[in-house]
């Protein structure tokens, strides 16, 4: 029979007859062209002798030769499961092949992809036309553009695909050019590199593709950090008004990107993340309420760049003398933050406290805070200079001892100037942070306002077991980084930030005993794969980071970027996140579900776990996505 093929294969095209679809029949008969409806009839037989002797008596150009919806014989046997008819059409010449295996009906689709979504279909079959070039790349694509259904055959599609071995980049710019939405975010949660994508289409000044990839703000948010960093101004502008105008939600991406580079600034090259800085912030047109937590960091390029581009809170700083953070308003000061409003500040809210006994007190604590945050206090009355001198010649004649005893009580009291003053002159924070941790805990965050580096009292802290410390330091850092509201994005946790900060400087002895006493490791999983580090995410795994939690952290925050790197690197099961994310309270559990049983994630991961009906529905009755929201803390 291969031989008989390969003779019509040869046969010259004079001696072929071209059908026309639109003269089809739907008998069986042999009409007075040939037999279309033969060829039909003997393809969903599965009779390859009677589909040989047809094609051949008539001369039928098997490649073009097109049926109702624009298939191909190859598209019939796919839909008919003529495995037979198949195997015969794909042993013919290679053009022939190349035509059948190419050509797209009129919905698009391939004969490969109703080889995947028609159950009877044998898995050889996809790898036949895999090895007789089948685009895989569109077909994933495609496929993934394709309704939500819950029976498997899409998920199973694109795990067959994805094992194929299909190039992402390539299927990311089939779904561009077709404006497949879903295929663009889905692809994204695949791994491939969408806000590149976006990177190159802005720099070119794309705008119809630029268009198509800012539909997700977690692409935008990469984007434009990557673009101010490259300082691409017209291509950052480009993205931004794009993106602006399709979702306002990502007017909100400037504004995350700037916390993203704000809170890795320490970490990579100084110069280019201040040039950044300085390029979004004229792009921010929310209120920008993360001042102070920046300021935490030390970041002083930061909030230089918001006062230059007058982003800067003034309120802000006056909340940073009430709680006394030392640490932000020198950060502040530095960054060239008029001193003389925080004076007349100070002056103002103790005026009318003068009798009341702990008003000149709490005024002196305020001054000597801003004297220690290096504001100008010369303009002071002199009494109240004299009298921070007499504290201060106090603490220059005490011994190293008395240093230690003062420090445990100035920070007991909750006196952050004096405290810094103690620590500048020798005082051991250490010996204070346990002394703390034993007499009261909610003094420990004294010491970090007061300087103390808030990563280097956790680890001390995890070491030594100072149990109470540990909690003070995590609960404090949670309340003013607002962690459980969207306002805290690009702002990783105090766990996190030490937990990288020992994985970077080799401490893995320290690091493991972060997991799980401390963090399950997810929230630091997602850190990797938003900074695109595989190599730091793979230590995380070693050391038993979560993760499944991970990977549905990232798609309930909609970071399919994030996501997609955890799957592309292969350090997830699907299974297992689907039965963590139906079972994980405080999720878009549909969404989420749907978005990895598309991906494959197999049904029989949620065997007995007790299921809303709506979300087994068979179809989607919207868009996947369509109810992507995000609230923000403004």
């Amino acid at each position: 029979m291969d031989n008989l093929f390969d003779n019509y294969s040869r046969l010259s095209p004079a001696f072929r007859v071209n059908s026309d679809p639109s003269s089809e029949k739907e008998d069986c008969s042999v009409n007075a062209h040939g037999s279309i409806a033969a060829i039909r009839h003997a393809i969903r037989d599965d009779d390859v002798d009677a589909f040989i002797d047809r094609a051949m008596r008539f001369s039928i150009d098997i490649g073009s030769l097109r049926f109702e919806g624009g298939r191909n014989c190859l598209h019939l046997a796919m839909e008919c499961g003529s495995t037979i008819v198949v195997r015969h059409l794909l042993a013919l010449n290679y053009d022939v092949v190349h035509e059948l295996v190419n050509a797209r009906d009129d919905d698009g689709m391939t004969p490969l992809e109703h080889s995947l979504l028609h159950s009877h279909i044998g898995p050889c079959v996809v790898d036949h036309l895999c090895g007789a070039g089948a685009p895989v790349s569109y077909s994933l694509a495609k496929v993934l553009q394709l309704p939500a259904v819950w029976n498997g055959s899409r998920g199973d599609a694109v795990q067959t695909l994805i094992r194929t071995g299909p190039d992402l980049t390539e299927a990311l710019a089939i779904a561009v050019e077709n404006k497949w939405p879903e295929s663009i975010r889905l692809l994204t949660i695949l791994g491939a590199p969408s806000s590149e994508a976006l990177v190159r289409a802005a720099i070119e000044q794309d705008t119809q593709k630029v268009t198509q990839l800012t539909c997700e703000i977690s692409t935008v948010r990469a984007a434009i950090s990557k673009l101010a960093k490259a300082d691409q101004w017209d291509a950052l502008y480009l993205v931004c008004a794009t993106a602006t105008a399709i979702n306002v939600t990502h007017t909100l991406a400037v504004r995350d990107a700037f916390q993203q580079i704000a809170a890795t600034f320490r970490d990579e090259d100084p110069v280019r993340h201040a040039n950044a800085l300085r390029l979004l912030t004229p792009l921010i047109t929310s209120a920008f309420v993360r001042c102070k937590k920046i300021a935490e960091f030390g970041n002083t390029a930061a909030i230089k760049a918001l006062l230059d581009a007058g982003k800067f809170q003034p309120q802000f700083s006056r909340s940073t003398i009430n709680v006394g953070n030392l640490r932000a308003l020198r950060t502040m000061i530095t960054a060239g933050v008029p001193t003389g409003p925080f004076l007349r500040y100070v002056q103002a809210k103790y005026r009318d406290q003068v009798h009341s006994g702990s008003g000149p007190v709490d005024a002196l604590k305020a001054f000597r805070l801003l004297a220690c945050a290096g504001a100008d206090i010369s303009s002071l009355p002199e009494e109240t200079l004299a009298q921070i001198a007499a504290q201060n010649q106090v603490i220059s004649n005490a011994t190293s001892r008395e240093h230690d005893y003062f420090l445990l009580d100035a920070a007991l009291k909750k006196d952050v100037a004096h405290v810094k003053t103690l620590i500048d002159k020798g005082g051991d924070w250490k010996r204070a942070l346990k002394g703390l941790s034993e007499f009261d805990k909610s003094a420990v965050p004294v010491l970090i306002d007061a300087g103390v580096n808030p990563i280097e009292a956790l680890v001390y802290a995890i070491n030594e077991e100072l149990n109470p410390a540990i909690e003070a330091l995590i609960e404090t850092d949670a309340k003013r980084s607002d962690v459980s509201t969207r306002a805290s994005h690009g702002i990783p946790s105090l766990a996190t930030r030490a937990l990288i900060d020992r994985l970077q400087n080799n401490d893995e002895t320290t690091a493991r005993r972060f997991i799980p006493a401390i963090t399950d490791g997810a929230k630091e999983l997602v850190y990797a794969a938003l900074a695109e580090n595989e190599a730091l995410a793979r230590t995380l795994v070693r050391l038993n980071a979560n993760a499944t939690a991970a990977l549905v952290s990232a798609l309930n925050a909609f970071e399919y970027e994030a996501a997609g790197k955890l799957i592309s690197w292969k350090i997830v099961d699907l299974g297992s996140a689907l039965r963590l994310a139906i079972d994980m309270p405080n999720v878009d559990r549909a969404r989420i579900a749907i978005i990895l049983y598309t991906l494959g994630a197999p049904r029989s991961s949620i065997d007995g776990i007790d299921i809303d009906p709506q979300l087994l529905r068979q179809e989607s009755t919207s868009p996947l996505f369509s109810r992507q929201t995000r609230e923000y803390n403004l």
